[in-house]
């Protein structure tokens, strides 16, 4: 026996679980051949073994043993340097003479397949120790796993106690394992484990010092690494679990695929990669698929998986699993598996996924490809046995409207997304389609009372025993966890799968975007240019103001600058002089300012950079009167926005409420954001920049908006586990219902008589005359609404929102057996519609009386915003509160000037003001920036005040030593203070010129 703390007691541990407890037969050296790079004897015996009657008709053939024996190994050889072991075992290999011979059985779907299944057990797995690779000389490997003779699986161990560890394992296969070695050359392997005690990496492609591993790590407390085995190594689910027989076949199976690499248009580089699933793709989808088998349709299944987690491998592994599960009857789990993406667009990425994963032809239809498809085309695919049905959910919403019937009972419905695909209604449009039974067909539309027809509505609410829901987000909110999570015994909800953002940060998946996070205060001051003094409500004019001042040409064009200068002394010769930036503006108008600032200052300093625009519709600049859209402003049409960012020169996109969700450019590596951000929204965003690609190290955030503090309690929620401390009660709804009573704005008969004609829609004579009846049915309800004090109108509206989306939440997970329910929900949700908005006039005319006029933007500490570590306990939503009437406070224009300039001036005192106009006076009198003024650039009379300015500064610094001390300390107080003088003085100077014509 090895001494226990070398290598080769750890090869002695590893091999006897393999050999005693897995059914894996020791292999030996001589019986493996370097040149063919397999096992002869091994595949001879199992071709005989599996398919006797062919290898005799073959041998009969060549009429040699020895010959045909040959002639088999040399082929296999063949087809293996061509296309890769993994199309050998999935596909098998011909040969002329006798067409195709299979080197691998797998485990029939159907379990009552008894001569499939008698095949599969032939199966054989062989582990040798020490295998020496190289016809060159005797190096060897440690460990190395053959599946029918066929090397599948190289292992290089390290035991800690001796003093390497994995990270040794790995430099071993980067500096000595030589992939023109037969073994080693891509495809012929399909893994490369490097393993010690406590961690396990793995690569499919060896490529000398490029090699890239990759962690296959079970995770630890919501972080990466492995938690501790009571009984063995914390690396032993790698043997005791990974390497079992039945899931190495499944793997090769199910999950290992070779694919094209393909450029960012979608076509074809040449180039192949080997894809091997990370270990929670893996145990996700294997879960996922025990738990549909062992209870069949019906369930909901949440799976909370950050960005990089790999989530559109993962869903398409599991479309194909679930599209393939038998129960052990014999009979599907499901009769259709239906992926919707709440993207308008399926993203071609999961397209072209599920193509590569989903080789049986036929099984697989995009119903979102072409708009045009209708129901029809649906049950078509349907009956001509497409079993994977990928669509987004607004074309199923259409499919929905016309669909009559669907032909299968039980379906899987995989949702991409989950928090905002499947609230409330949505949720309920999917299950209704889904829940289509042929009772239903069978009752004649003439037989039913409206109360029947409530209660078939009714029916397609709550849990469908024939629908399961398998949701993917990475940022679940407390409704998404009541709604697919899992209900443990406490009461609280969980998700069923789990991959958190820490984890894929700490294994270097995504980078942590909330390192180099650099905040900003804005400081500024208000002028009232007008003589009167008008009294606005404050809380209006406050927020008007302070749009002014970030929509303001002054405050974008200092951001710009900081932006700019930034980005080209940080950021730009990142990736090779490759990188780009993101500026994340509030709103439509501001994206355009800032794409005509940033346009003006690139020009300016001579950059070669370009900037892009993104937003929606068109944008009128009531400061020049133009109006502006995304595609006149960029020169192309609006489609082709993510793709012209790609180019070199194309350095900024900035955008509005665009490509802030959904938008891969690993290219990204900063971010200006000016708009508040919070909550789902905030991670998103910002969650732009955390994608991996080579070189890519770090990411810079400068936030002009927001403070660290928002920013931290936005991603917190986010980056651990994250649990729901306790369902929502529906019992709300009662409570909710009351409430409204009590305003005596609606009464039963209202409600009584517009569920009558709303759920008497059969007849087509009464088709035409229904939305008329409709509103006339609400419209004295709406008049009575609009009769009530202001704080009413307030309340109730409030209240009546929530009990529609209180019920069109708590009905798509219980059964809620109650009509009058059902009743009130329609008519609400129908009455909210004719209840206008009672949010008054802003007071527009304050922005035509005051002015900008100081102005600066300092930078706070750059700081790296740590989050912490270990569960997060989200409450459930609130509903019922109502809302009160803030009332109008009116103030004079004055008084909201000076508040604001509290909050947000530089502070300049009264003495400091004095200081201001002696410089402002000694500097308009000198007569030869005068004359530059008029007859030189712009650039050479600001290069001349700024030594005019500093000597006159030096002039009047004993006025105001202090003052003096605070603006030559701070150097960016000082550029900012000697910039505005320059402001004011050619503005005074072109005013006095004005006024002298």
């Amino acid at each position: 026996m090895a001494k226990i703390t070398s290598e080769a007691a750890f090869e002695e541990h590893i091999e006897d679980v393999l050999l005693n407890t897995h059914g894996f037969i020791s292999a030996k050296q001589e019986d493996y051949d370097k040149t063919l790079c397999l096992r002869p004897d091994t595949v001879i015996s199992f071709i005989r073994a599996t398919q006797t009657k062919k290898w005799d008709d073959y041998c009969k053939l060549i009429g040699d043993l020895d010959q045909a024996r040959r002639n088999l190994l040399k082929r296999i050889k063949e087809v293996v340097d061509k296309e890769g072991t993994l199309h050998v075992l999935r596909k098998g290999f011909e040969v002329i003479g006798a067409g195709r011979f299979d080197l691998c059985y797998f485990e029939p779907t159907n379990p009552v397949a008894e001569e499939s299944r008698r095949l599969y057990k032939e199966n054989l797995l062989h582990l040798q120790r020490q295998v020496k690779f190289s016809e060159a000389d005797e190096k060897s490997l440690d460990m190395g796993i053959f599946l029918n003779g066929l090397p599948i699986f190289t292992i290089e161990l390290k035991n800690q106690i001796s003093g390497q560890n994995v990270g040794h394992a790995m430099k071993q296969y980067k500096d000595t394992r030589d992939p023109k070695e037969p073994l080693f050359r891509f495809k012929r392997c399909l893994a490369h484990f490097a393993v010690d005690n406590d961690l396990v990496y793995v690569t499919t492609e060896l490529a000398g010092a490029k090699t890239h591993f990759l962690p296959f790590n079970q995770g630890a407390d919501g972080g990466a690494g492995n938690p501790p085995c009571k009984v063995g190594y914390a690396t032993s689910y790698l043997w005791t679990e990974v390497w079992q027989k039945p899931r190495i076949l499944d793997l090769i199976q199910r999950f290992i695929r070779v694919v094209d690499v393909l450029d960012g248009n979608g076509n074809r580089t040449g180039q192949q990669r080997q894809i091997f699933p990370r270990f929670h793709q893996l145990t996700c989808v294997r879960e996922l698929g025990a738990d549909a088998q062992k209870h069949g349709a019906g369930r909901r299944y949440l799976n909370q998986h950050s960005a990089g987690s790999g989530k559109t491998n993962c869903i398409a592994w599991l479309a194909n699993s679930l599209a393939t599960l038998h129960s052990s009857d014999g009979k599907p789990v499901f009769s259709s598996v239906i992926v919707i993406s709440d993207r308008r667009v399926i993203d071609r990425q999961l397209q072209r996924t599920l193509t590569q994963v989903i080789e049986t032809k036929g099984m697989l239809v995009n119903i979102a490809a072409d708009d045009g498809m209708t129901s029809k085309d649906l049950k078509a695919a349907l009956e001509d046995g497409k079993r994977i049905i990928v669509t987004t959910l607004q074309k199923f919403g259409v499919i929905m409207n016309s669909m009559g019937e669907l032909p299968g009972e039980r379906f899987a419905v995989i949702v991409d997304e989950a928090h905002s695909s499947q609230a409330g209604q949505s949720a309920r449009a999917v299950q209704k389609v889904l829940s289509y039974s042929s009772e239903d067909e069978k009752k004649e539309e003439e037989e039913k009372t409206i109360e029947d027809r409530i209660l078939e509505e009714l029916k397609h609410r709550g849990p469908q025993k024939n629908v399961s829901h398998f949701a993917f987000t990475a940022t679940p909110k407390p409704e998404t966890l009541q709604q697919f999570g899992t209900k443990h015994a406490d009461g609280t909800y969980k998700p069923f799968s789990l991959y958190t953002m820490r984890q894929a940060i700490e294994e270097g998946f995504i980078l942590d975007v909330l390192k180099n996070y650099a905040t900003y205060d804005q400081y500024w001051a208000l002028l009232k240019k007008v003589k009167d003094d008008p009294e606005f409500d404050e809380v209006k004019a406050k927020s008007l103001l302070k749009q002014f001042v970030s929509r303001h040409e002054r405050t974008i064009a200092k951001k710009v600058a900081i932006i700019v200068e930034h980005f080209l002394a940080t950021v730009s010769d990142k990736l090779a002089g490759n990188a780009k930036a993101m500026i994340v503006t509030s709103s439509r108008l501001h994206a355009v300012r800032y794409r005509i600032a940033v346009d003006a200052h690139l020009k300016s300093i001579n950059s070669p950079f370009k900037a892009l625009v993104a937003f929606t519709d068109v944008v009128k600049d009531s400061k020049d009167g133009k109006e502006y859209t995304e595609a006149n402003m960029n020169g192309f049409p609006e489609a082709a926005t993510a793709d012209r960012f790609e180019s070199d020169d194309c350095r900024f996109l900035i955008v509005a409420s665009k490509f802030q969700t959904g938008f891969d450019q690993p290219k990204l590596i900063a971010m200006y954001v000016d708009k508040k951000l919070g909550g789902v929204a905030c991670v998103q965003t910002l969650s732009r920049l955390n994608r991996t690609t080579a070189g890519k190290e770090e990411t810079f955030v400068l936030d002009f908006e927001n403070s660290a503090e928002d920013i931290e309690e936005g991603f917190q929620p986010f980056y651990d586990r994250v649990t729901l401390s306790k369902e929502t009660d529906p019992n709300q709804l009662y409570n909710i219902r009351t409430d409204l009573e009590k305003f005596g704005i609606h009464e039963a008969k209202d409600v009584e008589a517009f569920a009558k004609l709303w759920f008497d829609k059969s007849k087509t004579d009464k088709q035409k005359l229904l939305l008329p009846l409709l509103h006339a049915a609400v419209d004295p309800v709406a008049r009575k609404w609009l009769a009530e004090a202001e704080e009413e109108r307030v309340d109730y509206k409030s209240k009546a929102r929530d009990f529609v989306k209180l019920y069109s939440f708590m009905s798509s997970l219980v059964s809620i057996n109650d009509t009058g329910l059902e009743k009130l929900f329609v008519f609400l949700r129908f009455l909210i519609s004719k209840l206008p908005a009672q949010k008054g006039e802003l007071p527009t005319a304050v922005l035509d009386m005051v002015d900008m006029e100081k102005l600066a933007v300092r930078k706070n500490d750059k700081t790296d915003i740590g989050l912490k570590r270990g569960e997060t306990k989200v409450d459930p939503l609130n509903y019922g509160g109502g809302a009160e009437l803030s009332e109008e406070e009116r103030q004079a224009l004055s008084k909201i000037i000076d508040d604001l300039n509290t909050r947000f001036n530089t502070s300049f005192t009264e003495d400091e003001i004095m200081v201001i106009k002696q410089l402002e006076k000694k500097i308009g009198e000198d007569e030869a920036l005068r004359q530059q003024l008029k007859n030189g650039s712009r650039d050479a009379v600001e290069a001349t005040f700024q030594q005019v300015a500093k000597d006159a500064f030096q002039d009047v610094m004993n006025d105001n030593f202090k003052f003096y001390k605070t603006v030559n300390d701070d150097e960016e107080m000082s550029k900012e203070f000697f910039a505005r003088l320059f402001e004011w003085y050619v503005d005074g100077q072109k005013k006095s010129q004005a006024k002298k014509k």
